[in-house]
């Protein structure tokens, strides 16, 4: 500590107050102390490239949810790129304590002693290497940090997730626990039928039946009820505490599911009041259904409709200009993003369609690949109208259709054999999709830990994954 001081000199004064005790409360025991020493002097700060957790309101749990719950969807979407996918993370049982993250690694204790200053760190890479186990301490990680640059920052928390502020529990749930509010409808009916068609499973019961690849993983759905018709009710186990994990209804056959953002009470009261639209269970997809999944829409705004068509050169789907006019330039679910028109079109839709119709007829020609397609506008061309951000998967109005609203959804990307068509039509499909029903290929890009919200263009916030209620 005496170097450290002598390198970063006297502390910023702080704004709020760690609360060591709610710390050792959240965790289990104390952390290192040459860690406490450090932050008592210093506060949540970045030191040079390295950055400490933000120890600040709403405890030491606020401060590492987020490094938590980032490892929980990347073990669903893509485990292969995150190397600490395969480590147990705190709160889990035995979980490695994230601390500090640079531009090259995140740092983690390992509690391998009851001792907490003999705890181990653990370097997990941020781009390939292997995650490396070293005996050293936390203020010597900070040292080198130091050496080389001795800026310090003082940290707050972010403002554009204020979620992570919120009070949370002092303690945490022993792992595999349920929800408070399960415990108090298995006292109020047990294992038996609720509303007459709905049975409550016993905690740790078995799977009733097989789970899509969005709800199974190293983080699977957990089953809590389940319908006479055989549709079954989970909960996606997306946040650090299970009072937090929302409802996840599977259809009978065990392909299609909808995320709710509702305890297991709250959906039960919701469902036999008739309050709940569940598209999932095979009710008619329509707009109006898709509004029930992603949130409510604001009020329509006006789109020169004649002179979007008229530019384009064609009429549009009734669907699709319900969507436009409601939602506006966005992207649903975080990575969903719909090419609108505007007052000012031509914009996004027709940009977006020709730019890709330009790469894929020059590949075409040079090496022959999508033999087949033709694009728009060619007559029943594809006509590009939705993506997945990153441009991993894109989604084509098959145009064969004489009628727009008619047109289906064709599936695709830039390896033309791996292409596929839908028999949906626009709405159909986009509730399919938000709903895991629109096929394998289209629905690996959702999972359940993400709800499938709508977040305008001018939006920045990060997505709030934690419980809304």
């Amino acid at each position: 500590m005496e170097q450290l001081r002598a390198l970063l000199g006297p502390s910023e004064s702080r704004a709020f107050d760690i609360g060591w005790d709610a710390v050792r409360a959240q965790v289990g025991g104390p952390l290192p102390p040459d860690f406490v020493a450090f932050m008592d002097i210093y506060g949540p700060c970045s030191v040079g490239r390295l950055s400490t957790v933000r120890l600040g309101r709403g405890g030491f749990q606020a401060g590492i949810t987020w490094d938590y719950e980032r490892t929980r969807l990347w073990r669903q979407l893509e485990p292969a790129g995150l190397p600490e996918a395969d480590h147990p993370l705190f709160p889990e049982a035995g979980g490695l304590i994230p601390w500090a993250a640079d531009d090259a690694y995140r740092y983690y204790w390992r509690r391998a002693d009851a001792d907490p200053a003999k705890w181990p760190i653990v370097m997990v890479p941020r781009h390939g290497s292997e995650v490396r186990e070293v005996d050293r301490r936390a203020t010597d990680i900070i040292l080198d940090h130091a050496a080389a640059d001795a800026t310090v920052h003082q940290l707050s928390p972010p403002d554009d997730v204020a979620w992570l502020e919120a009070p949370l529990p002092q303690a945490l749930p022993a792992r595999g626990s349920i929800p408070d509010d399960f415990d108090r409808l298995l006292a109020e009916h047990g294992t038996g039928p609720v509303g007459g068609v709905l049975r409550l499973l016993p905690p740790g019961s078995e799977r009733p039946g097989p789970l899509p690849k969005a709800l199974a993983g190293p983080s699977p759905a957990v089953p809590w009820g389940v319908f006479d018709s055989g549709e079954t009710c989970w909960w996606s186990p997306s946040w650090w505490t299970p009072n937090g994990w929302p409802v996840v209804v599977l259809d009978a056959e065990g392909v299609g599911w909808q995320r709710l953002s509702c305890t297991a009470s709250e959906f039960i009261d919701q469902w036999r009041a008739g309050r709940i639209d569940l598209p999932v269970l095979g009710a008619r997809a329509d707009a109006d259904h898709l509004a029930s999944i992603v949130g409510p829409p604001l009020p329509p705004m006006e789109i020169d409709w004649t002179r979007a068509e008229e530019t384009l050169g064609t009429a549009l789907p009734a669907a699709y200009k319900w969507i436009a006019e409601r939602y506006g330039h966005g992207c649903f679910a975080d990575d969903f993003q719909v090419h609108w028109p505007s007052g000012d079109f031509p914009t996004d839709l027709v940009a977006q369609h020709e730019e890709l119709v330009d790469v894929y007829r020059e590949v075409h020609e040079a090496d022959g690949s999508y033999p087949g397609f033709t694009w728009f506008p060619d007559k029943g061309g594809l006509l590009h109208w939705a993506a997945v951000a990153g441009g991993e998967c894109e989604f084509w109005w098959d145009t064969s259709a004489s009628d727009p609203d008619d047109w289906t959804v064709l599936v695709g990307n830039h390896e033309w054999d791996d292409w596929s068509p839908t028999p949906y039509t626009t709405a159909e499909f986009l509730v399919r999709y938000f709903t895991g029903a629109a096929g394998e290929r289209a629905s690996a890009h959702h999972t359940a830990h993400c709800p499938p919200g709508f977040i305008p263009a001018t939006d920045q916030r990060t997505r709030q994954m934690g419980p809304s209620w």
